[in-house]
């Protein structure tokens, strides 16, 4: 799968995702820093990820554009693809997320490190 593939899957799901949690949203065009953008102006970016197969399977996220770190996004709305095809989507505030990548392992999904995030729209509702 390309990431060209990927990014057209990945969006396409999270548009409906927020229209059916109502959060109204604008599409931006492809070369934007963002994919789309709040009626508030706050930026979201959608991230993909297959799970890996190695010994520490788990998910890695590029949170950069061309290698450079975004600070403008205010939510990465990240898609954990699993090796049986499912997904599990993560909505993380951008300002926890400081570097150029995020990596996810299974250890952490078992323990439920991110739960809190996971499939939690609420938190672009509220604005704080």
């Amino acid at each position: 799968m390309t990431s060209l593939e990927k990014g057209n899957i990945g969006e396409s799901l999270i548009f409906t995702l927020l229209k059916d949690h109502s959060i109204e949203t604008e599409w931006l065009p492809v070369g934007e820093n963002a994919d789309f953008k709040l009626s508030d102006g706050r930026l979201i970016d959608v991230k993909f990820s297959k799970q890996s197969s190695t010994k520490n399977s788990g998910w890695r996220f590029n949170l950069h554009h061309h290698g450079e770190k975004q600070p403008d996004i205010a939510f990465f709305i990240c898609i954990a693809r699993k090796e049986n095809g499912s997904d599990m989507i993560f909505v993380m505030p951008g300002h926890l997320l400081g570097g150029k990548t995020w990596t996810i392992s299974e250890r952490q999904i078992d323990r439920g490190t991110y739960d809190y995030f996971q499939d939690n729209f609420d938190i672009i509702k509220n604005k704080a």
